[in-house]
């Protein structure tokens, strides 16, 4: 199991603007994101049930986009922190916010984030969309469009196209 002091790139390398600044981030090691993962449900589902209301999954659902969410971060973070143990969450921030660079220098977290806790935020949003995006589709909004098979998932497109 790699260290989150010293992650292992490995994968696609995604990036985002965020503050107007460039963030780029690899995927955590499927160990490390399996212990995440783990953590994350403990708290999400209670968090989502809460702040998702119909029209939005509506919307998301029809264009499976989690970006389509609009959830509110502070909302989120009081929530979050009412249910929330101190040394997961900091293991949770920790571990997928040092996945990350900025400026193409890798995230110094007390330094990086001192002061900018709305930035951090939205860096810990973003890497769990990318980290995990496809599993709270398929287990929180019910697509199951990766259980298909490769030709049901053609016709699918083909038939949503016409």
């Amino acid at each position: 199991m790699r260290s989150v002091d010293s992650p292992s790139p490995g994968g696609q390398l995604y990036k985002t603007i965020i503050n107007k600044r460039p963030y780029e981030a690899y995927l955590l090691s499927a160990t490390m994101g399996n212990e995440i993962f783990v953590i994350l449900v403990k708290y999400l589902s209670p968090i989502l049930s809460t702040l998702i209301n119909v029209d939005t999954l509506t919307k998301f659902k029809e264009s499976k986009d989690l970006s389509d969410l609009n959830l509110d971060m502070v909302q989120i973070a009081t929530i979050a922190s009412e249910k929330l143990d101190v040394e997961e969450y900091q293991k949770v921030v920790s571990t997928l916010c040092g996945t990350c660079t900025c400026e193409g220098k890798r995230i110094e977290f007390d330094g990086h984030f001192r002061g900018r806790y709305g930035e951090m935020l939205k860096v810990l949003w973003w890497t769990i969309q990318i980290n995990f995006e496809e599993v709270l589709k398929d287990f929180f909004f019910g697509d199951d469009s990766t259980n298909q098979s490769e030709e049901d998932q053609k016709e699918k497109i083909s038939s949503q196209s016409t």
